[in-house]
């Protein structure tokens, strides 16, 4: 039985969840390393990475920016999700 919170409801009253299914889906990560977003950067690339992923059924759903000292690069952490087989 599911209660709305805070309802008041009298006691013969129910409330059921509907049957729902969910969506399962498969993930799948890239990374786009440059030194910088100058015309050497490689956004060539990496647009033609993303329409190649896109072709395949995948959907970019998050994107984390973070910079590496050691290397001194910039990391672009890409994260793909598509419905499961």
């Amino acid at each position: 039985m599911f209660r709305s919170p805070g309802a008041r409801a009298a006691s013969n009253v129910q409330y059921r969840t509907p049957n729902v299914s969910f969506m399962k889906w498969q993930y799948t990560t890239a990374q786009f390393i440059t030194s910088g977003l100058g015309d050497e950067s490689g956004a060539g690339d990496l647009e033609t990475a993303l329409n190649q992923l896109g072709a395949d059924g995948w959907e970019l759903v998050s994107t984390t920016l973070y910079h590496n000292l050691e290397a001194q690069q910039d990391v672009v952490l890409l994260v793909f999700k598509r419905p499961a087989a």
